[in-house]
């Protein structure tokens, strides 16, 4: 079943099933929220469909549907996520720019010390 979720959201590397991948949410709400949003979004559906002529049964059924629909839109809207938190070492790199411009003639330093003088010094 995982491999057939992976297929169709186009996961190659990170899929359901991954045992490190979780599934979170951008913007979680505890549980009870989510009780209380789904039992609001299922009223306010079936409220819409109470005097429409037609039969019972198929405006309970329409109530339902869009009660489910408006839920969803609500989880989508949370913004679930499929995530791995991946652990790179990488070394540290120093690089060091030296010139030969007329900027390091300029006596701007301690003891009116030119800047390549200064840096001389540090590199010493």
């Amino acid at each position: 079943m995982n491999a057939l979720i992976n297929r169709l959201f186009w996961l190659d590397g990170l899929g359901f099933g991954t045992p490190e991948a979780e599934l979170v949410f951008e913007r979680p709400l505890p549980a009870w929220a989510w009780a209380m949003l789904a039992v609001a979004c299922l009223a306010l559906a079936r409220w819409t469909y109470r005097r429409l002529p037609g039969p019972r049964v198929g405006r309970l059924v329409m109530g339902v549907l869009r009660g489910a629909v408006v839920t969803l839109l609500a989880l989508l809207a949370s913004g679930p996520q499929l995530r791995l938190e991946q652990m790179r070492t990488e070394r540290d790199k120093v690089f060091v720019v030296l010139d030969r411009s007329s900027s390091l003639d300029v006596p701007d330093g301690p003891n009116d010390a030119t800047r390549a003088e200064q840096a001389a010094n540090a590199l010493e």
